[in-house]
């Protein structure tokens, strides 16, 4: 029984440790200058998660600054007609053999119009969360960079984007 009562006196210190921490945690959660800002990528199952953070933390009576959607892909063109493209496709295909063109045009079209199909559901789906939670202060979309942000001029153009939105 001692060694039972030596715990709970020494559990009793360590609980009052993780209660003063807790309270200091949440007093800098509830900070004036602090906001919380939901960062997710265009796809239904991150979209999900923002939505519940959006819901979430309202109901804990924490801030929210706004949401950021990464990584969207963008579209220039609603046509898919890639005969444009047939001066640029004949340049490069000087070496090969005529019949490529055309594959080529015809492999550019169909890219380009899953590519739209893609931006057209990403639109879909980030409209359901922009429309149905309230996304606190702001609500900005970042397009898709080619390569991985690994490094500083990347992060840069991620930042000029995430500005410019």
């Amino acid at each position: 029984l001692d060694d039972l009562a030596v715990f709970f006196r020494d559990f009793q210190g360590l609980y009052d440790g993780f209660r003063e921490r807790h309270a200091t945690v949440v007093g800098a959660l509830r900070d004036d200058r602090t906001a919380f800002l939901a960062v997710c990528a265009p796809t239904r199952s991150s979209l999900d998660v923002a939505g519940w953070f959006l819901d979430e933390l309202p109901a804990r009576e924490l801030p929210v600054a706004g949401v950021l959607v990464n990584q969207v892909h963008r579209c220039r063109f609603d046509t898919h007609d890639a005969s444009g493209l047939r001066p640029l496709a004949e340049g490069l295909a000087d070496d090969l053999p005529a019949r490529t063109v055309p594959s080529l045009l015809a492999r550019l079209g169909m890219a380009h119009r899953r590519l739209h199909a893609l931006v057209e559901a990403e639109t879909a789906m980030i409209d359901t969360l922009r429309w149905s939670h309230d996304p606190g202060g702001f609500f900005r979309e970042v397009p898709r960079i080619p390569g991985q942000v690994h490094d500083l001029s990347a992060l840069q153009r991620v930042g000029e984007a995430f500005l410019e939105a």
